[in-house]
């Protein structure tokens, strides 16, 4: 009896232990399991950083700039506002109409990690056109910035006056608005240039001369020509610049 006893005891204990061990295992497997899911999803975690690519022009609309225009120039940003900019560094090309743009700063840079701004200039603009104008952002994203922009043709107006207020001396003034180039002047054979004036100095009466000089660098000058004589207008006079004649008006 004593022995049956005895061998109960050893074949419950035995269970036990075994019982135990399992239990222990398993507890040991799930500590680990969920530290390698811990684990795992701490080192798996990417955060994706902040890109910004701006323009204070290119906003997608169409921009009429002023009349006879050759160039045009705007900015780019790396930021969205005074608080929010790019993380990484973008590098950027400008183009008109699908080629590559000429001018200041059509192809750089924006470094990461504060507000950058660049300002562009691209030129080789010509009046009566319609340019489509973009700059591409790229610095592991890719983002495209765009606007159309329309340059009208000048208004091209040349005018001329005729002051004969002083006795056998009168004034021709001619002026431009939008009109650049050699002016060319007929005065009538009733009057004699003032070889005083640089812009004279060879003309003789009655023969065409021309003003290569006074009209040259901008489209918008003037210049008072004399001559000795009286008893002529305006319209004795002609004056033009290309295929432009000179309307009678007076000066404001």
């Amino acid at each position: 009896m004593k022995n049956r006893i005895s061998s109960k005891t050893r074949k419950l204990l035995a269970y036990y232990i075994i019982v135990v061990i399992m239990v222990l295992a398993l507890a040991s497997i799930g500590v680990v399991s969920a530290r390698y899911i811990y684990q795992n999803g701490t080192q798996g975690t990417i955060q994706s950083q902040e890109f910004y690519f701006s323009s204070n022009l290119l906003d997608g609309q169409t921009h009429t700039l002023a009349p006879g225009s050759a160039q045009i120039s705007f900015s780019l940003g790396n930021h969205d506002d005074d608080l929010r900019y790019s993380q990484v560094a973008i590098n950027y090309t400008v183009k008109v109409n699908g080629a590559a743009a000429t001018g200041t700063n059509v192809t750089d840079s924006l470094a990461a990690g504060s507000i950058q701004n660049k300002k562009v200039t691209v030129s080789g603009l010509n009046p009566g056109q319609s340019y489509t104008i973009t700059a591409e952002g790229v610095g592991g994203y890719h983002k495209t910035l765009s606007a159309t922009i329309v340059i009208p043709q000048p208004d091209a107006s040349l005018y001329k006056y005729l002051d004969t207020s002083n006795p056998g001396y009168v004034l021709l003034t001619v002026w431009a608005k939008g009109v650049q180039g050699n002016v060319t002047i007929t005065p009538p054979n009733t009057v004699i240039p003032d070889n005083t004036d640089a812009v004279m100095r060879s003309a003789t009466t009655g023969v065409a001369f021309i003003d290569s000089t006074s009209f040259a660098s901008s489209g918008y000058a003037s210049h008072v020509y004399g001559f000795f004589g009286s008893g002529v207008t305006a319209e004795n006079f002609t004056v033009t610049c290309g295929s432009i004649a000179a309307e009678i008006k007076a000066p404001n």
